[in-house]
């Protein structure tokens, strides 16, 4: 998580002291921090785009995605993950045994 530090002076003695803060969370957010936010690739962040399941739009040249609907999307996938049961993969059995 990103920080920053901002300088106040205290009350008690005038004395100014250096207090760090988290940043604030960003209203939008870039294709490339999608990617990465979502553990995604590009096409897929598009596709979602098309989808409408990911807000954008564009700031000049740049695509600019909407943090809000990134959160509903996680939120989306997450519940729906709540309702189906866990299952593994079956792993591949082994080959045991003797000369060929």
């Amino acid at each position: 998580m990103r920080s920053a530090t901002i300088s106040a002076a205290t009350s008690v003695n005038g004395k100014i002291e250096q207090l760090t803060v988290p940043a604030p969370r960003p209203l939008v957010v870039g294709v490339e921090t999608a990617v990465i936010l979502l553990d995604s690739n590009r096409d897929t962040i598009y596709e979602l785009m098309r989808q409408k399941k990911l807000l954008s739009f564009l700031d000049g040249k740049r695509r600019k995605i909407f943090m809000s609907s990134i959160d509903e999307l996680i939120r989306q996938r997450r519940d729906a993950a709540l309702k189906q049961p866990f299952e593994r993969h079956p792993r591949p059995a082994l080959k045991r045994g003797g000369a060929v």
